[in-house]
């Protein structure tokens, strides 16, 4: 499952993002949140979207991210 195709499923997303800045974000995460992460652990390969226990940050997303980046850092 793409990104992409998360997106055409879900258009309105783009606009409650942009439109709401900070509060559009809050919507989209609790409303598509778990799917959107999803799409993104699949296109990066990861093994979990999870959330971290100590942060809203997702740690396997992250790992996943910067292995493809081939960041040094």
């Amino acid at each position: 499952m793409a990104v992409e195709d998360f997106l055409t499923r879900h258009p309105e997303v783009i606009s409650l993002i942009l439109e709401s800045k900070g509060e559009g974000w809050a919507a989209v995460d609790a409303e598509f949140g778990a799917e959107l992460a999803e799409c993104i652990r699949s296109a990066l390969g990861a093994v979990s979207a999870a959330r971290g226990e100590r942060s809203r940050w997702r740690p396997g997303l992250v790992k996943a991210f910067v292995k493809l980046a081939c960041d040094p850092d």
